[in-house]
């Protein structure tokens, strides 16, 4: 299942005692902390006995149920998670939701209102009587049990918080690039087959930076006492996936032109809506893009993936006034920001980063001309 994975949680069970199943038949479903996979007999027999249930959580190489190979022969395999992952894995649910009711204790009202006097002499049983509020009021609650996926997510936001010295630079970006798209939109579909999107770009100009300013590519090993910098760049990309957000990896992205960059990108969103990433897909990384502007974000700040030690966010795209030859016109602009680990990257290096990729992206000509 891979270095990164040790360990699932069952989520489903598709065979039972005594099924009979063929060869690379799906029988059990484990999700991981990053997808979910299934578990298939390697070769046709009977189910003889499961060894785990639902929820359970199992490590790699636990036994999860005895296969035998005929009807009529004792011979039996107990089968367990493998280090390699199957070939595609399928869609699985771990959340299990559940309503609690708790119905909270009535407050009760006071039954008398006594005025504050200083007259002795005041009648106190003339004091006006309040209503008693008789309304009740439902205090439902919506239990939704955490999956592997995102109780790891969270153990791992919450680690980074207390491992990283987390800072952020910001900086503007004019986005001439939108007057190229609308040139070239039309050829560009009619070539390719796929729109002429803006991520290619950016992941382009954040492969130049990461070269001119490799502290931004690096990462902190405590444990050595050492910097340690990547010698090569893989880019992760967040994406919406059918169980949340993931950051499948584009590898050596220098190496691929815009439309091969497109083509990977549409790849990538297609087989997280049907959780079909496999696992290599999601595993290492050196630098994090995550696209804000999707939901219209004017600036915002983002969470680093460890051990990496920046991550870039986009955001949305606004016409503001800027000063050109001396007069005042409206241009597309945006807000970037980058994330980073303090204890590795100075204030200079993020604003030296961040200004590559605004000039890259305000003239695009600099990025096929690596300027």
């Amino acid at each position: 299942m891979g270095d990164s994975i040790s360990e699932g949680t069952i989520v489903t069970i598709l065979k039972n005692s005594g099924d009979y199943v063929k060869a690379d038949e799906p029988v059990i479903v484990i999700e991981t902390d990053k997808v979910s996979v299934d578990v298939n007999a390697p070769f046709a027999g009977k189910v003889v006995e499961l060894l785990a249930k639902p929820d359970d959580l199992v490590q790699v190489g636990k036994p999860l149920f005895v296969l035998g190979t005929s009807a009529v022969n004792e011979e039996v395999s107990k089968v367990s998670i493998q280090e390699d992952p199957p070939s595609k894995p399928e869609d699985s649910t771990s959340s299990k939701e559940t309503a609690h009711n708790e119905t909270q204790p009535q407050t009760k009202a006071s039954t008398s209102l006594i005025p504050t006097h200083s007259d002795d002499n005041l009648d106190r049983s003339t004091a006006a009587k309040a209503p008693v509020n008789s309304r009740k009021f439902s205090r439902n609650e919506t239990r939704v049990k955490l999956g592997p996926f995102m109780t790891r997510t969270a153990e791992r936001i919450k680690d980074t918080q207390n491992d990283a010295a987390m800072l952020s630079t910001f900086q503007e970006a004019r986005l001439s690039l939108l007057e190229l798209r609308r040139e070239l939109q039309d050829s560009f579909v009619k070539t390719h087959g796929l729109e002429f999107g803006l991520l290619s770009f950016f992941i382009k100009a954040s492969t130049m930076a990461l070269r001119k300013v490799p502290q931004v590519n690096a990462y902190f090993d405590w444990t050595a006492k050492e910097i340690v910098y990547n010698n090569y760049v893989d880019i992760n990309v967040a994406v919406a996936a059918y169980n949340g957000i993931v950051v499948p990896v584009i590898r050596n992205p220098e190496n691929l032109s815009i439309p091969a960059l497109e083509k990977s990108l549409h790849a990538l969103r297609m087989d997280a809506e049907n959780g079909s990433l496999a696992i290599e897909d999601l595993a290492g990384g050196t630098f994090t893009i995550l696209n804000a502007g999707i939901h219209d974000a004017l600036l915002s700040t983002s969470m680093l993936t460890s051990p990496q030690s920046a991550a870039l966010s986009i955001h949305s795209i606004r016409q503001r006034p800027a000063v050109v030859h001396g007069e005042i016109v409206p241009r597309p602009m945006m807000f970037l920001s980058l994330t980073y680990d303090h204890r590795i990257i100075d204030g200079r290096e993020a604003v030296t980063f961040l200004k590559i990729i605004a000039e890259g992206i305000s003239d695009p000509r600099r990025l096929l001309l690596e300027l």
